[in-house]
C-alpha cells in the first residue's frame, strides 16, 4: 500500500514514462515491418466499436478510450517474444485485456460517482481488481504452457507472454492513466442517471441468488455442459491436443484451488470449476462445429476466454467473501457482489465480442469467438452464481447459535 500510495502522489509522473515507454516498445515492435492497409481499417474499426460500447458503460470519452486501448502498451511490448503469434490469439487476448479494464474503469466511475476523488478512486479499483485479473492470467498462462508446450512451445511460450503482458498492461494503465482526468459534472449526471437505470435491471439479473431461480439456472447449465461434451466427442477422440487424461483433472483441481483460495468457500469454487468446464465443453463443441478440427491457436482462444471468465468469477468470489466476513450470509452476500460487478460484466462481454466482430471479413470463423466472449461473461455472472446458489440449499452453511438469532 505504500508503494501504491507513493505511485499515485506520483502519478503525472507515471503517466509520462507509460506514454514514452509505449512509443518506444511500438517503434522497436513495428521497426521495418510493413503493416497492411486492411489491418488498420480493420483495427481503427474495432477501436472505434470498442469506444462506443465503452462510453455507454463508463458515459467518460477518455476513460472510454483508455480502456480500449490499454492492453495494447502490454501486447507490443510482449510482441517480439510472440513471433509465432495468430491473429484468432491476438484477437482473444485484447478481448481478455478489454474485459479487464472494463472491470477496472467500471470501479474507477463507481467510486467517483459515490463521492472519492479520482486518484483514491483509481487506487481502491486497482488494489480491488489486482488479484483476481493477475490471478486470472496466470492460471491462463499456466494452462496455456502446460497443454501447448509439447505440441508448440514456442507458441505456447508467446501466447502465455502475451496475456500476462495484457493484464499487466491493464492493471497499470488504466488506473493511473484515469488518476490524472477531470470527471466534470455532465459526467456525474450522465453516470447516476444510467447507473440507476442500470441498478433496475440489476434487480431481475440478481434473481438467481433465490434458491428456486438457482436450481432452475443450474440444470440449464448442465444441459449445456451436457450438450457441449456430446457435440466435442470427435474432437476429444481424435485430437492429439487433447489426448491427455491427466491434464483434464489436474486442470480441474488447479480451478477449484485457485478460486478456492480467493473465495475461502468450497461452494463457491465448486460453482467456478463447474461453470468453467461447462463452458470449456460448450466452446470446443462450437468451434469444432465451426471448424471441424483443434488447432493449437483455437485451443488458446477457449484457454483465454475461460481466463476472462475466471476473472470475473474470482472477482465476485472476493467480493461475496469481504461481504460474509462482515456479517452477510451467502446469499446476501453474492447478491451484493452481483450488484456491484454484474453491469461491467455484461458490457465487459459486448466490448470484447464487438471488437472481434469486423474482423470477420478476414475469417468467418472469429465469430465463433466473439460468441465465446459473450458465453465466457454469461458462464461467470449467471452459471457460477446459480450452482454456488443450487449448492448452498442444499448443502447449507451451518449456523451457530449467535448467528442464528443475532448475535454477533
Amino acid at each position: 500500500m505504500a508503494i501504491l500510495t507513493f505511485l499515485f502522489r506520483w502519478r503525472a509522473v507515471a503517466v509520462g514514462m507509460l506514454v514514452v515507454g509505449t512509443a518506444a516498445a511500438a517503434f522497436l515492435a513495428f521497426r521495418g515491418q510493413p503493416v497492411p492497409v486492411g489491418a488498420l481499417f480493420l483495427s481503427a474499426l474495432s477501436i472505434g466499436v470498442g469506444v462506443v460500447l465503452s462510453f455507454l458503460h463508463l458515459r467518460h470519452v477518455l476513460l472510454a478510450l483508455l480502456v480500449v486501448v490499454s492492453p495494447l502498451p502490454g501486447m507490443i511490448a510482449a510482441a517480439p517474444a510472440a513471433d509465432a503469434a495468430t491473429l484468432p490469439l491476438l484477437l482473444a487476448v485484447y478481448g481478455f485485456g478489454y474485459a479487464a479494464a472494463a472491470f477496472v474503469g467500471g470501479e474507477i466511475v463507481s467510486g467517483v460517482l459515490s463521492g472519492a476523488c479520482v486518484a483514491d478512486a483509481a487506487r481502491a479499483a486497482l488494489v480491488q481488481l489486482a488479484a483476481p485479473i493477475t490471478v486470472a492470467a496466470l492460471s491462463g498462462a499456466a494452462l496455456l504452457g502446460a497443454w501447448l508446450f509439447r505440441v508448440a512451445p514456442g507458441f505456447a511460450f508467446g501466447a502465455a507472454g502475451q496475456v500476462l503482458a495484457a493484464a499487466l498492461s491493464v492493471l497499470v494503465v488504466v488506473p493511473f492513466g484515469a488518476s490524472v482526468m477531470a470527471f466534470g459534472e455532465t459526467f456525474f449526471t450522465a453516470g447516476n442517471r444510467a447507473r440507476e437505470g442500470r441498478d433496475r435491471l440489476l434487480r431481475v439479473a440478481t434473481r438467481i441468488v433465490e434458491p428456486r431461480w438457482g436450481m432452475s439456472l443450474s440444470g440449464v447449465a448442465l444441459v449445456f455442459a451436457v450438450l457441449g461434451w456430446f457435440g466435442a466427442a470427435p474432437l476429444l477422440a481424435h485430437s492429439a491436443l487433447l489426448a491427455h487424461p491427466a491434464f483434464w483433472p489436474a486442470s480441474a483441481l488447479g480451478t477449484f484451488l485457485v478460486a478456492y483460495a480467493l473465495a475461502r468457500d468450497w461452494r463457491e469454487a465448486a460453482a467456478a470449476t463447474a461453470a468453467l468446464a461447462a463452458l470449456t465443453l460448450l466452446s470446443l463443441w462450437l468451434w469444432g462445429r465451426t471448424v471441424g478440427h483443434l488447432t493449437p491457436s483455437a485451443f488458446a482462444g477457449i484457454v483465454v476466454t475461460a481466463a476472462t471468465a475466471a476473472t470475473a468469477m474470482l472477482a465476485l468470489a472476493g467480493r461475496s467473501r469481504a461481504y460474509r466476513r462482515d456479517g452477510d450470509d451467502g446469499p446476501v452476500a453474492r447478491l451484493r457482489a452481483l450488484e456491484q460487478f454484474g453491469a461491467a460484466a455484461w458490457f465487459a462481454a459486448a466490448g470484447a465480442g464487438a471488437v472481434i466482430l469486423p474482423w470477420m471479413l478476414v475469417h468467418g470463423s472469429l465469430a465463433t469467438l466473439a460468441v465465446l466472449f459473450v458465453a465466457a461473461l454469461a458462464a461467470a455472472v449467471v452459471a457460477a452464481p446459480a450452482i454456488a446458489t443450487a449448492l448452498e440449499a442444499i448443502l447449507p452453511h451451518r449456523r451457530s447459535v449467535d448467528e442464528l438469532y443475532g448475535r454477533r
